[in-house]
Parts: structure tokens; sequence; C-alpha cells
């Protein structure tokens, strides 16, 4: 059975030229870290695995992501597609 999956995040900007987006992947039900998600841009380069903490850490260069969705993926969850206009 998969479980929906939560995550929590942080978009700092760092002058002109990059952006990080960092953030906390966790199971909705327990509260506990997900350890190894992967999280995305769709259809970039850009994407960062989720650490034992369930933390991650992506940067983005200075390209306008406008309509760009955020992936969340792991094999036994749910994956989640965010579209950035409904967390920016």
């Amino acid at each position: 059975m998969k479980i929906n999956i939560f995550f929590f995040f942080i978009l700092t900007t760092f002058g002109i030229s990059a952006q990080n987006f960092k953030g906390i992947v966790y199971d909705r039900t327990s509260n506990k870290p997900i350890i190894d998600a992967n999280v995305y841009i769709k259809n970039s380069d850009f994407g960062d695995k989720t650490n034992k903490k369930g933390r991650f850490n992506i940067k983005i260069s200075s390209r306008t992501f406008t309509n760009d969705t955020l992936v969340i993926s792991h094999i036994s969850y749910n994956t989640v597609k965010i579209i950035k206009s409904d967390f920016i």
C-alpha cells in the first residue's frame, strides 16, 4: 500500500543568478522523514534526493520557472506533483 507524502519547503534567493529551493519530505501519517525520495523540477536538470532527515536542497539557475512542476517521488509512496504557482 502506498502512503501519501507531505513536504515543507523554503525558497531562498541569492542575488539574481541563482535560487536555493530547500525543504523536508515526511510521511503525513507518522511524521517521520522520508529518506531517498527524489525531488526535482519536471523537464529540467534540477533535482536532489532527500537525506536521512528528509531534507533536500535544489540549486536553481536564474532561469524563470513560471509554470514548472515540482515532483516528489519514492518507491513506497504516491508521487506528488505540484505546479509552481501553487506554492510560490
